[in-house]
């Protein structure tokens, strides 16, 4: 399991070099475990910007600027990848929320996770997952960015949005001419 992601790492590291793009992490349930596997990426220091952790509701709709009310949303998770762009003036973010557990939160059950993207400022929207496991087990899968069910309909597990991001191909596809 770490073998594989410090490869995807790995490849977000070689994408956003190759692009002259920069990459930033907004979380909520992972708790700083997506800045920690792009932190200890060879060269970080080059194209990593930095990770905000908005743990708390209060926080997310200060600092970040989500809508007020539930943070457990498609609408959060997208407007926290926008604010941390702009925040951490990246080219690309990841952005995170959701229920580790073990207790139910907003209505949702423990692994309900969104996670979102913003590409040069533009939103890519969110999608919807659900993470079976305890809470360490949740934020581990979030991480990896592999589900089994999500908002798409399939009974085959997919790429999610953390999982297209360590890949990385978009980058080089949506990179603005500097």
């Amino acid at each position: 399991m770490k073998q594989e992601l410090d490869e995807l790492v790995a490849s977000v590291a070689d994408a956003v070099r190759c692009a002259g793009a920069s990459v930033a992490s907004c979380e909520s349930l992972t708790g700083g475990r997506i800045a920690v596997a792009l932190s200890s990426a060879e060269q970080a220091a080059d194209w990593y910007r930095g990770g905000i952790v908005a743990y708390q509701s209060g926080l997310k709709h200060g600092l970040l600027d989500t809508p007020d009310g539930p943070v457990v949303t498609a609408d959060t998770a997208t407007r926290m990848a926008y604010s941390a762009a702009q925040l951490l003036h990246a080219d690309y973010t990841v952005a995170v929320t959701g229920v580790g557990g073990p207790d139910p939160q907003e209505g949702w059950p423990a692994g309900t996770v969104y996670i979102a993207t913003s590409t040069y400022g533009e939103s890519s929207g969110a999608d919807l997952h659900h993470f079976d496991g305890g809470p360490i087990e949740v934020m581990k899968q979030t991480v990896r960015g592999r589900s089994k069910h999500s908002s798409r309909r399939s009974s085959a597990p997919h790429q999610s949005r953390v999982s297209r991001f360590f890949r990385a191909p978009e980058l080089l596809r949506k990179s603005p001419a500097r």
